[in-house]
């Protein structure tokens, strides 16, 4: 199939396709001519490829992953999955932090006989959960 029919099948565009080519993420790509030809491999290379953007992995980190789909290649590729997993949770932890952080402001602002809508005194943060 040629770069129109591989960016219709893949909801993706022909400039993507090239860009993921020349990074080195779709393998080898035949060419008859100035077209080039891709195969269904390239399709699924391609899914691949944009799931694991869409999971915030870069696209120089899955540049360096081998082509081929040996133990080396399945370890590498299950390190940088466990290293952007490590990156996710850390940002679970200061999103979870910035919760409660909102969540004791929210309490101060209905519940706190010092908060004082108006701005005129200092908004008291300290006061004890209801």
């Amino acid at each position: 199939m040629q770069i129109g029919e591989l960016a219709r099948l893949t909801r993706t565009t022909p400039r993507a396709l090239r860009l993921y080519e020349a990074r080195g993420l779709l393998g080898p790509v035949p060419r008859r001519g100035r077209y080039r030809h891709y195969h269904a491999g390239h399709a699924a290379q391609v899914r691949l490829v944009r799931q694991a953007l869409a999971l915030g992995l870069r696209m120089a980190d899955l540049a360096r992953l081998p082509q081929h789909t040996g133990a080396d290649a399945l370890a590498q590729a299950a390190a940088l999955l466990q290293a952007r997993r490590a990156q996710v949770q850390r940002e679970l932890q200061r999103l979870r932090a910035q919760d409660d952080a909102l969540a004791a402001l929210e309490h101060a602002l209905l519940h706190c006989p010092e908060a004082d809508p108006t701005g005129k005194r200092p908004l008291a943060l300290d006061c004890a959960p209801a």
